[in-house]
């Protein structure tokens, strides 16, 4: 983690343009936790919860930092880039197998909300992109 914090801040600093728009940094957050509470639940059991807990407010502690120091040095706001958070896969599986569910007659709705968010992701950023390079 310390190390895609560093790399990401050298990476993206340079390239300010790569920003998402306003509304989006909003209203993506609060569609994540909707599609969240809609569609899992807690495991009865969960597993390795301390370890998680532990990940979680690493990752959470080097993440502020980072955008923190991203808007001290660059002046603006800045984010972990999302092509580096690949690399957070194994442990992003683990700790939802760990800890939550899906629950069985929400899985459409989980399909669906998962297609809806990667094509407004694409769509997002495409326009983004095409204002830059065009």
């Amino acid at each position: 983690s310390a190390t895609t914090f560093l790399k990401t801040a050298v990476w993206l600093g340079g390239w300010t343009f790569f920003r998402p728009p306003g509304w989006l940094l909003v209203v993506d957050p609060l569609l994540g936790v909707l599609f969240v509470v809609r569609t899992f639940r807690c495991r009865p059991r969960p597993q390795n919860r301390a370890a998680h807990l532990v990940a979680l407010t690493l990752a959470s502690a080097g993440f502020v930092a980072f955008a923190l120091g991203q808007r001290r040095i660059f002046g603006v706001w800045g984010g972990v880039g999302g092509w580096y958070l690949w690399g957070w896969a194994p442990w992003l599986a683990l700790l939802a197998s760990d800890l939550v569910e899906v629950r069985l007659d929400r899985d459409r709705e989980l399909v669906a909300s998962a297609v809806v968010a990667a094509g407004l992701a694409h769509l997002v950023w495409f326009e983004v992109a095409y204002r830059v390079y065009g």
